[in-house]
């Protein structure tokens, strides 16, 4: 008995758990040119920051709209993240969203905020989101 009781409760905690975060449903992913990266590894950092606005509490009020490649020159630009975070690469990733909450009567009065999103990665591993800053 004790075992059903404690199935049931993390299944219900894990089911909770799965609205945590915001929304991209509907979110728009843009195709950016890169002489660095290419769109398999664009579409990989983009993967990482969509989970990660899905699934982090702080986002639960909003909802992302567009996601897309920043390009070549911002991710250069950002080269001292790969210094400060031991990796050999850095991409950055912008996005622009929304409160969910919001609602207007013409697109034109809807606020979208805009966000960009720092990854690093060593090689050729996995994308691990180091800053996501205004």
């Amino acid at each position: 008995m004790k075992k059903a009781l404690c199935l049931i409760l993390c299944l219900v905690f894990a089911l909770s758990l799965c609205s945590c975060g915001g929304s991209v449903d509907g979110v728009v992913v843009k195709e950016v040119d890169s002489q660095m990266y290419s769109q398999e590894e664009i579409d990989d950092a983009i993967d990482v920051v969509l989970r990660k606005f899905q699934w982090q509490r702080v986002w639960k009020e909003y909802a992302l709209r567009e996601v897309y490649y920043a390009g070549d020159v911002s991710s250069a630009d950002h080269s001292d993240w790969a210094v400060r975070n031991d990796a050999d690469d850095v991409i950055v990733i912008n996005s622009t969203y929304s409160s969910r909450e919001q609602k207007t009567e013409t697109a034109e009065e809807t606020r979208y905020l805009e966000r960009n999103w720092i990854l690093v990665r060593k090689g050729t591993g996995s994308w691990k989101l180091v800053d996501g800053g205004f």
